[in-house]
């Protein structure tokens, strides 16, 4: 979770950053500064892809923590039932004792299983996780590399700004002064 945090506060700072880079930007192609204008587009296209880069991280983190609260919670449940048994098999062996029918090896061997027992279910759950996280991240990176693929071959939106599009984006954001349109 810290992670995530430290994630989420470098997003807050980029887009902080963009935000005011935009400003001066818009200002500079009203004060006809356009080669400083580019500058501040080529930054912006910057910071635009580390903040899409940061917004996927914080996505992956949150999708693992809630896979771990998931897992978190099925190991909880599965060690409540194993304490409802172990109560179980404990009633059982003192029923037992009390019939005086108990053999010397037969609380070993109850140890045993349970024990057998816990590490099945342990594997099983391991395996059962490893195999759900690798076909998530097999589909997941199937579908990043086919969009990517296809954004480099030029089909749909490119997946990253340019310096020319932000510029572009940025003046068409900007307002015609009354002095400037009247001159014009």
């Amino acid at each position: 979770m810290a992670y995530a945090d430290r994630e989420k506060a470098a997003l807050a700072k980029l887009e902080e950053q963009i935000s005011s880079l935009e400003v001066r930007a818009l200002d500079a192609i009203e004060n006809d500064r356009e080669h400083l204008a580019m500058e501040a587009s080529e930054a912006i296209a910057d910071l635009e892809a580390e903040a899409a880069a940061t917004r996927q991280a914080i996505s992956t983190y949150s999708n693992e923590l809630l896979q771990l609260r998931q897992c978190l919670k099925e190991s909880e449940a599965q060690l409540t039932e194993l304490k409802r048994g172990q109560r179980l098999a404990e009633v059982n062996e003192k029923a037992i004792k009390l019939r005086g029918a108990l053999p010397a090896m037969s609380k070993t061997d109850l140890e045993d299983a349970a024990d057998t027992l816990r590490k099945l279910q342990t594997r099983q759950e391991h395996a059962a996780a490893t195999a759900k996280a690798m076909t998530e991240l097999s589909t997941q990176m199937r579908a990043e590399n086919i969009d990517d693929r296809l954004a480099i071959a030029g089909c749909g939106a490119p997946k990253r700004s340019d310096a020319e599009s932000v510029l572009a984006r940025l003046k068409a954001k900007q307002q015609p002064k009354p002095d400037q349109s009247k001159s014009k």
